[in-house]
């Protein structure tokens, strides 16, 4: 079957009502007069009045990936013409892995869906929810798909399986394994009935993993295996320079203490690191009015490990402008005072 928008085959007329639902070239035509950019904004269920799951991803000017980092996604695109691609992201936390994910889907103009399987604590929940129906004055659950099946259904979209080893029951994992390897799906009890991968469709998975996490499920070889790794390193300090400036309009001189701040503990401090994403926290107080010092010992935390603290906060002092250091010497001279709310 073709959709009559955009032109692309479809394997049953089941597949082809889910993929109208998501069609681009659907939405450009009914509303000719949006000029508005793309948002995030899911697509209306028919079904039952509530949210689809299955959204296009704005685009991010402002996301770097190192230069091999997008030649494996470009290889992973055209393969995915061929058949269904996993692909595993790997590395250290706030440094962009699911951001990776969903720029993904915006450079190709893919539908995407973000399952978060830190909220997982049963297999079933993989496949479908429940929900109320009101029918005049009483009330019935009911079962829908779960946004993970309308993914893998619809063609060409991005399955974000975020932070993977992080489900309460290490048993939905295992319920993958027929979706990613040659099989590509598995009848399912919950729904009666088979549910297949569809074609050009792209799985991401993310993943902390490391003696630092608590809280996490060990990633076994067999269920590895089927994924092909991506490494997402941190950014260097020139390049997140510019992050910091572009996304948050801090000036240059600051953006650069910043960046050299988190580059000199990534390098002397194997505990902990400070990531991009604090960074752009700290950025973005500096900017609301906060002094830098404070900026940073807010969006670094971890009050529980004051030696990392001093460590990290010590690494600070020798990147601050002088107006900074005057002020941060200053407070600690007044710490200890209390004021009224």
């Amino acid at each position: 079957m073709r959709c009559p928008h955009c032109g692309a085959v479809l394997k049953d007329e089941k597949i082809l009502q889910l993929h109208l639902k998501v069609c681009p070239k659907r939405e450009k035509v009914e509303s000719p007069r949006d000029e508005s950019p793309k948002m995030e904004i899911p697509v209306e269920s028919p079904k039952d009045g509530g949210k689809y799951e299955v959204f296009y991803p704005k685009p991010d000017p402002y996301f770097l990936v190192p230069e091999d980092v997008k030649i494996e996604l470009e290889i992973a695109e055209k393969l995915s013409q061929k058949h269904h691609i996993n692909l595993l992201v790997t590395g250290q936390p706030g440094g962009g892995k699911t951001t990776l994910a969903l720029q993904f889907a915006a450079r190709y103009n893919r539908p995407c869906v973000v399952v978060d399987f830190g909220i997982l604590q049963e297999p079933q929940e993989l496949f479908h929810t429940t929900y109320l129906v009101s029918e005049g004055g009483s009330s019935r659950t009911d079962i829908r798909e779960s946004g993970f099946v309308r993914g893998l259904e619809t063609e060409r979209c991005v399955v974000v399986l975020d932070e993977l080893n992080r489900p309460e029951n290490e048993r939905v994992l295992n319920v993958l394994l027929p979706f990613l390897d040659g099989r590509g799906g598995a009848y399912i009890d919950y729904l009666r009935r088979k549910v297949t991968v569809a074609p050009q469709v792209v799985f991401i998975a993310t993943l902390n993993e490391g003696a630092m996490f608590c809280g996490v499920t060990t990633v076994d070889t067999a269920l590895r295996d089927r994924f092909r790794e991506i490494y997402m390193p941190y950014l260097p300090p020139d390049y997140e320079v510019k992050v910091l400036m572009d996304r948050t309009g801090i000036d240059e001189k600051i953006a650069v203490c910043l960046a050299t701040f988190a580059y000199k503990v990534r390098t002397s401090i194997s505990e902990r690191k400070v990531s991009t994403r604090q960074l752009i926290t700290a950025a973005e107080n500096y900017v609301a009015g906060d002094s830098l010092w404070r900026a940073v010992s807010t969006a670094i935390g971890h009050h529980n490990n004051p030696a990392w603290r001093q460590q990290v906060m010590e690494i600070l002092s020798f990147q601050l402008p002088e107006k900074e250091l005057v002020e941060w010497r200053k407070s600690l001279s007044q710490r200890g005072n209390y004021v009224r709310l």
